[in-house]
């Protein structure tokens, strides 16, 4: 059996005298395409911030990859291989699609002052491999051909596909996909799901929220993973 990824244990989050999340328990498998459903209000959106810790929880714990997360920023579980994508698109409109990738690699050489000084050999190295990664997934999406276009300028299933692309570069264990789905035209919806599943089939996990349940609850969409 495939063990557990990321693990949630009585997760709890108060807004005033609303209880958003109560003492919540999700377990999302290794190599698994797990969906999360509900109606609106029902807290998805709020889980998916405790669990990636851009809201801090009251109380509970959360496990990823065997290591407690509940209590690192941001940035440091993303380093860890968790990544999370959002229900409206966060791209850097100003810069380029291409830019937008480059940004993702955790932990790169050059964004330590004084190795910019003296390890400038394996910056460039690092830089053109990231590169052609960038290049390489942005045609897998459709997007090689918007590279150095702002990003501004994407349309909105465009921008879904640029923030999935770019959490990709950042060569996760785990994507946390907010309602990929949303405001996305039928053909494109294929498309996303096709490409969840490549990724899938690369060795990443994913949880998904999604309120279309045509894509939750179609095994043939997703027949490696589970919904």
């Amino acid at each position: 059996m495939n063990k557990p990824l990321l693990s949630a244990s009585q997760l709890s989050k108060h807004f005033g005298g609303i209880r958003a999340v109560d003492r919540a328990n999700i377990v999302v498998n290794q190599g698994s395409i797990t969906g999360l459903i509900g109606p609106n209000g029902a807290g998805k959106s709020t889980l998916f911030n405790l669990l990636s810790n851009f809201i801090t929880p009251d109380s509970g714990k959360v496990i990823f990859d065997g290591k407690a997360i509940e209590k690192l920023p941001p940035h440091k579980i993303a380093q860890r291989g968790c990544v999370r994508t959002f229900q409206v698109p966060r791209v850097l409109s100003r810069l380029s699609v291409l830019e937008n990738m480059l940004l993702a690699p955790q932990r790169q050489t050059g964004e330590n002052l004084i190795q910019v000084w003296f390890k400038q050999g394996q910056i460039n190295k690092e830089e053109h491999f990231n590169r052609e990664r960038a290049l390489e997934i942005l045609a897998d999406v459709g997007l090689s051909a918007k590279a150095n276009d702002y990003a501004g300028s994407l349309s909105g299933g465009q921008r879904k596909l640029l923030e999935m692309a770019r959490a990709i570069m950042a060569q996760p264990k785990l994507v946390l996909l907010d309602e990929p789905a949303a405001g996305v035209n039928p053909a494109l919806i294929e498309e996303i799901c096709e490409h969840i599943v490549n990724w899938n089939h690369q060795g990443i996990s994913f949880l998904i929220i999604e309120h279309n349940m045509d894509v939750v609850c179609d095994p043939s969409r997703f027949r490696d993973g589970k919904a």
